[in-house]
């Protein structure tokens, strides 16, 4: 049987193929190169529609006025030494600069780097929530919510009340323009935000401004609704 490669992950597929069995991305018939030519036209689209929606949700947890985003330097910046970074460390900085390029509306950095990120987490011994998240936020800027989906329902087998899988689950639910979706995952953040934040959970600290962010817009949100 004939294969050709998903357009996003790179896995090979059987000719026909609907979805890809590694990330989710919905396919349709790939039936030759010309079809994966056109997702990835879709894919790179899709990410220009809703990557600053999803860098709102990483930064500052939710729409309405934010704050401008931080001055960036000038000027040629020090390469990194990457062999000097655990594996982990490498993941998370390939995450940093697809969030990074995203808030410049740069889809084709992010189009170009998305599948390294991916292979650097897949290679972690182990996926915690945080790098869970992370993966999540990736396939959403990408636009594809089924990938996004799998590192939820990953994420909330492991905790399912976990503030970040709610974020992940917001985000998700403005890509597929679900407005009740969106207010569900509101609520559900208030519900258990008191419980969960008293957790001594790292990736609560590292998050905290976006987790803030999001309790207001939460709170606000679900205020106007009423």
């Amino acid at each position: 049987m004939t294969q050709v490669g998903c357009p996003k992950c790179r896995t090979p597929l059987g000719q026909g193929a609907r979805f890809c069995h590694e990330c989710g991305l919905p396919l349709g018939r790939l039936d030759s190169a010309t079809s994966v030519a056109g997702v990835i036209g879709w894919v790179t689209a899709g990410a220009a529609a809703v990557a600053l929606v999803i860098v709102v949700v990483m930064r500052f947890g939710g729409p309405g006025p934010q704050p401008a985003p931080a001055a960036r330097p000038t000027g040629p910046a020090a390469a990194p030494d990457i062999s000097q970074m655990t594996p982990r460390e490498r993941a998370d900085r390939l995450f940093d600069r697809i969030v990074d390029a995203a808030e410049r509306g740069d889809t084709a950095e992010i189009t170009r780097f998305h599948p390294m990120a991916v292979a650097a987490y897949d290679l972690l011994d182990e996926r915690d929530a945080d790098a869970r998240y992370h993966i999540g936020v990736i396939h959403t800027l990408m636009g594809n919510p089924a990938g996004a989906r799998a590192q939820l329902d990953s994420l909330r087998g492991a905790e399912p009340s976990h503030l970040l899988g709610t974020m992940l689950d917001y985000a998700i639910a403005r890509i597929e323009r679900d407005a009740v979706a969106e207010q569900r995952t509101y609520l559900r953040f208030i519900e258990t935000y008191d419980a969960e934040i008293a957790k001594p959970q790292p990736e609560y600290e590292a998050h905290e401004a976006a987790i803030d962010a999001f309790l207001a817009a939460a709170r606000r949100a679900l205020s106007e609704s009423n």
